[in-house]
C-alpha cells in the first residue's frame, strides 16, 4: 500500500520520462551550439498525433 503513495503513479513516470527526454535533447542541442531548453518535443494541436485528453487520466474506452 505504501508503494501507491511513494510515487508509483502514471503522472510520476510520465514526468520522469519527459525530464529524461528533455535532458537528452539539451545535451544534443549543446553539440550544435544552441541554448539549452530551446528545443522541446511538443505535438501541434493541429496534428493527427495530438491527443486532447489528459495523459494522466485518459477516458475509458467506449
Amino acid at each position: 500500500m505504501t508503494a501507491c503513495c511513494a510515487g508509483c503513479t502514471r503522472s510520476y513516470y510520465r514526468r520522469q520520462a519527459d525530464s529524461q527526454a528533455n535532458c537528452v535533447v539539451d545535451q544534443k542541442a549543446a553539440i550544435v551550439d544552441s541554448a539549452p531548453g530551446r528545443y522541446r518535443i511538443n505535438i501541434n494541436p493541429m496534428s493527427r498525433m495530438y491527443d486532447p485528453y489528459d495523459p494522466d487520466q485518459p477516458p475509458m474506452p467506449p
